[in-house]
Parts: structure tokens; sequence; C-alpha cells
């Protein structure tokens, strides 16, 4: 796993709203603030739900990533966000 730079600088999706459902994409900007990235660099990225389990997936980068720059990452776990109310991420 890279030792890197990196930072969550927005929560892109899902965005507020009525009519969620159960299948909702979560989809985050990183910015990395370090040098560039080559290909095929690996590192960690997680969010929580009302301080729930964690969801950890791993990133492979398919192209740089280079400094100064952001990228969007949207997980393959779901949100379920169903259920009206407020959810914290």
């Amino acid at each position: 796993m890279a030792q890197t730079d990196l930072s969550v600088t927005a929560i892109n999706a899902p965005v507020s709203g009525c009519a969620l459902t159960a299948t909702e994409n979560v989809t985050i900007r990183i910015f990395n603030f370090d040098a560039t990235l080559p290909a095929g660099t690996m590192f960690d990225v997680s969010y929580t739900i009302n301080a729930g389990v964690p969801v950890v997936e791993t990133v492979t980068l398919a192209v740089p990533l280079t400094s100064n720059t952001a990228m969007n990452y949207t997980f393959t776990t779901q949100a379920d966000l169903s259920i009206p109310g407020t959810y914290t991420f």
C-alpha cells in the first residue's frame, strides 16, 4: 500500500434528497497533495454510515495520479439509504 499524502475532499454521491434507495452509489473525491503516484499504486479508502461498520476498499490506480490533482472513486459496496432520515458519513 502506498504511503502518501492523499485526502478525501468531498463526497460527491449520494446527494441529499427524497426517494433514496437501498442501492445508492457512494462516490468520493480524492486529492493528491504529494508526488505523482504511478499506475498500479494501491491504497485503501473507506466510509461509515452513522458510525456503523466501515466499508473498506482498495483502490488500484489504472493511470498515474499526478501531484496536486484529484480523482473520483465510486465504491463497489453501495449504501442502503432507503429509510427516510438523516445519515452521517
